[in-house]
């Protein structure tokens, strides 16, 4: 018998869909269920080894095979993960079905025979959206997505009118995330109002055939090492792939109900923030402008992030911001950038920078939770979709801790978070307010022209 022959026989009929393809009869029953769903967009909830990597691999390629000439999109965080989550998964797939498709690992790309590629791309920045226009896509698979925190606007403005040509889907696949807001969140479960829920299927490795007989034992096993119970956050979340708000593994305190405000009172001292982020989530520039009243609270005016930006467009942008606020202090961190990138951008910049107080980061963060759970640090927002801190608000309300609590994990992004805690670190709100004068105050003249001078920006203030 011709092995190659037969194979070309098979390959042909499962184009054609004579026949159930191969790599859709090694899905699990519960990942058949959600395969087979028609629907245009959808959602996965699946626990840490519970099958989500081959169930896209055999979504792609199934979506690749059957559109000719069409792209189909597996988007992670970075390119990076990307390339950590699907690549070898991709070698053993080929192998494993005897594909005939040709893989560019430089390009993260995989192009069949019909013309139709498997694009491997990151697209948790503003720069990378737009590059991901262009092709018509058959399918569009997002996966970590609770790390997305700026999942509506790829779909909605990015992907979906990417998908027309060929009618396409989008999935979004990933483990719940400790904190129950998000567009995934919101398509997965109903609960927002204002947002359509999604078709939606869950599972967890005990559905999974590779850990026939051991996956409850290994869930034991999990249970015992870690000192947690089955109704433990963290367990439901990563494991069973349950939403479960859990505050504990949340970085900032922050309620909508409580932190945020729709104006701001009149005479604030503003202080402006930068961070010039280069974290392996995103390479953006985030810019927080507080204003604080002492004896009063904190207040977020603005906080934005841009990507791609130069020295001489964040000199620009702090220009502008020292025009419209006039600061009494500017404080930037450099991040992965160096301090040479700082020496450049001061030597481009009129106004003086500061190097943003970076020790004890946890400690500060905190002491911020602190002015949180108090209301004393307020978020103002106008309640619309462009926002003066709508990138702030989405990092708020998802960035959690990794899995040794020490840090915030890097696969979500910060860098309106840091920029907002070097900002605050500025504040001066928890002094006490000033005693008011009376008319047997003898130094009334100096104290006004103490607090003018109080007022300047830092540079223009004299001992």
């Amino acid at each position: 018998m011709n092995t190659a022959l037969v194979l070309a026989y098979v390959e042909e009929a499962e184009r054609r869909g004579l026949v159930r393809s191969r790599w859709v009869l090694g899905l699990h029953p519960k990942q058949q269920i959600a395969f087979n769903d028609n629907a245009r967009a959808k959602a996965i909830l699946a626990g840490r080894r519970g099958g989500k990597t081959f169930l896209a691999l055999a979504a792609l390629y199934e979506a690749a095979l059957r559109n000719p000439g069409s792209v189909a999109l597996y988007l992670a965080l970075t390119a990076r993960s990307a390339r950590t989550i699907l690549w070898s998964e991709l070698l053993r797939f080929k192998r494993r079905y005897h594909l005939d498709m040709e893989l560019r690992r430089s390009e993260l790309s995989v192009t069949l025979p019909n013309g139709s590629t498997i694009m491997l791309a990151g697209a948790d920045q503003e720069d990378s959206h737009e590059k991901l226009r262009g092709p018509a896509y058959s399918i569009a698979i997002i996966d970590e997505a609770a790390s997305f925190s700026n999942l509506r606007y790829l779909i909605e403005e990015v992907l979906e009118p990417a998908l027309a040509d060929f009618d396409g889907s989008i999935w979004l696949v990933g483990t719940p995330g400790a904190a129950c807001a998000g567009y995934f969140w919101a398509v997965s479960t109903g609960l927002d109002p204002e947002i359509p829920k999604w078709p939606t299927y869950q599972w967890d490795l005990r559905d999974n055939p590779r850990f026939a007989g051991r996956a409850q034992a290994y869930l034991d096993r999990k249970l015992q090492q870690k000192g947690w119970t089955e109704s433990t956050p963290a367990y439901r979340r990563e494991y069973l792939g349950q939403w479960v708000r859990d505050l504990e593994w949340l970085v900032y305190q922050f309620d909508r109900s409580r932190n945020v405000t729709f104006g701001q009172p009149e005479g604030l001292t503003y202080v402006v923030s930068v961070d010039l982020g280069a974290s392996e989530v995103e390479r953006s520039t985030a810019f927080c402008v507080l204003g604080y009243l002492v004896g009063d609270a904190a207040y977020v005016v603005r906080c934005y992030k841009r990507a791609g930006m130069t020295v001489g467009t964040i000199g620009d942008e702090l220009h502008a911001l020292v025009e419209e606020f006039a600061p009494v202090a500017i404080v930037v961190d450099a991040g992965g950038l160096g301090g040479a990138y700082v020496k450049e951008l001061k030597a481009r910049v009129v106004c003086p920078l500061r190097a943003a107080e970076k020790q004890h980061k946890l400690a500060y963060i905190e002491l911020c939770n602190s002015d949180l759970r108090t209301g004393k640090l307020q978020i103002v927002t106008n309640g619309v979709a462009n926002d003066n801190n709508v990138d702030l608000l989405s990092e708020l309300e998802i960035l959690q801790w990794d899995e040794q609590r020490r840090k915030p994990d890097s696969r979500y992004a910060d860098h309106c978070c840091d920029a907002l805690l070097y900002g605050w670190r500025e504040c001066r709100h928890y002094l006490q307010a000033a005693a008011p004068e009376t008319e047997d105050d003898e130094d009334d003249e100096y104290l006004t022209r103490l607090e003018e001078q109080r007022k300047q920006p830092f540079w223009r203030q004299t001992a």
